[in-house]
């Protein structure tokens, strides 16, 4: 993000994105869709949680042999 102050002083001061900063809507809009896709079933998912259900068990990762 930019900041720039009007010549006059700094009574007037203006923001604006920068190059960098104006490719982030894309990535956010992507969560933002996949949030609104998958809504409902992160609910469930955080209600079972909250009743003591997590759902089936996750297997664990064990490392390899010689690790």
């Amino acid at each position: 993000m930019e900041r720039w102050e009007a010549p006059d002083g700094p009574s007037h001061v203006e923001y604006r994105l920068t190059d960098l900063g104006r490719t982030l809507p894309a990535p956010i809009g992507a969560v933002g869709a996949g949030g609104f896709e998958h809504g409902d079933e992160v609910t469930a998912a955080q209600d079972a949680a909250e009743a003591g259900d997590a759902g089936p068990a996750v297997p664990r990762l064990r490392p390899a042999a010689g690790s």
